[in-house]
């Protein structure tokens, strides 16, 4: 609602499947923010030095049961908003998967909710790259043990496994 009284009418939420983004950040945290002492607003979701000290799977582990249901907390959230039919906020989600895919498509998908006219997006400007790994989306399938894609797909509520059409 703060944001609605500050005139917020549309709202783009990039969704990534949280099983990949869970293993984006174990990596980002492990190979980044781990290696700065001084990084204090990522120090609520980074795992302790014992668990950092550990090997990836420790990060995975750490990652599934703190910073998971964390994600899954957020988009339950802009999914409460989008259905909220008190909420004047209309919310488009856009996925991860199909910005990979087709980024111009997801770009046009983009530009038509927020009813810019495509001619007047500028398509040759290029942003900087400030955090990028690799990129992938399902990454996690082949690095997730199956006790851990098991566990990443329990916390997944079926609602948005539904909508969002995420696959065990």
């Amino acid at each position: 609602k703060l944001l609605q009284a500050h005139g917020l009418r549309r709202q783009i939420f990039h969704l990534r499947d949280p099983r990949q983004a869970t293993l984006s950040w174990a990596h980002f945290v492990k190979d980044d923010v781990s290696s700065r002492l001084l990084a204090p607003i990522w120090r609520q979701v980074v795992p302790d030095a014992a668990v950092l000290s550990g090997g990836l799977e420790q990060v995975i582990d750490w990652s599934i049961d703190v910073y998971l249901p964390r994600l899954v907390a957020f988009v339950q959230g802009w999914m409460e908003v989008d259905a909220d039919p008190a909420v004047a906020i209309d919310v488009e989600f856009l996925h991860f998967e199909d910005f990979i895919s087709d980024s111009d498509g997801y770009i046009k998908s983009a530009l038509r909710f927020l009813e810019i006219d495509p001619a007047d997006f500028d398509w040759s400007a290029e942003g900087q790259t400030v955090h990028l790994r690799r990129g992938e989306t399902e990454e996690w399938r082949q690095v997730f043990s199956a006790a851990q894609r098991s566990r990443a797909w329990k916390a997944l509520p079926p609602a948005m496994v539904e909508r969002f059409g995420w696959r065990k």
